[in-house]
């Protein structure tokens, strides 16, 4: 087991259960329609499920702000970008990575891999964090404790993720397709 994958049972023991907060399809597809178009792909639309993720973890941590994309780059060069940043008084607390693949093992193994990359980088300032652009202090990434974990659909908690998002993969699609529908109908 990795050392970060220890430090992450550790710390988030059971799961919260988003399905207190779970967000309503109609809402999701809101969320859907103000993305670009692009974003609304089915075959990848790991950017739809970010975004609906940083609803289910805002519900979860009231107060807290959710930052989404942060990048992280050395010597100019991109390391790695962050899907969800949870910060509590200017210091992150969480860092997850949200991962919507068929298979829930490559997912989790591509979001493990990514998580293991960035854990060697708490507390560094010879890195450069950014969000859309704008340079971040690096002392906000300076807590050691920060928790890392994983997001996917709907059951994922039961494959071994932290948290789940409030639809299926199923339901993910069929919301694709209606926020493209409605692409075509607003002009």
């Amino acid at each position: 087991m990795k050392a970060y994958q220890a430090l992450s049972l550790l710390c988030f023991g059971l799961s919260l259960s988003p399905s207190a907060f779970a967000l309503t399809y109609g809402e999701a597809k809101s969320l859907a329609k103000s993305l670009p178009i692009q974003y609304l792909d089915s075959t990848d639309h790991g950017k739809l499920c970010e975004i609906l993720g940083v609803k289910v973890v805002q519900d979860l941590n009231p107060g807290a702000e959710v930052l989404n994309g942060v990048e992280y780059r050395k010597d100019g060069r991109t390391i790695g970008e962050l899907d969800l940043v949870i910060l509590r008084d200017s210091v992150v607390t969480d860092v997850i990575e949200v991962k919507c693949m068929a298979s829930y093992k490559k997912a989790a193994n591509k979001a493990d891999d990514q998580l293991e990359r960035f854990a060697g980088y708490i507390g560094r300032c010879d890195v450069d964090f950014s969000l859309q652009g704008k340079k971040m202090p690096c002392d906000v990434f300076g807590n050691p404790d920060i928790r890392l974990g994983k997001m996917s659909y709907t059951d994922a908690t039961s494959a071994g993720f932290d948290y789940d998002l409030d639809f299926s993969r199923k339901e993910i699609l069929a919301l694709i397709k209606d926020a493209r529908a409605s692409y075509s109908t607003a002009d």
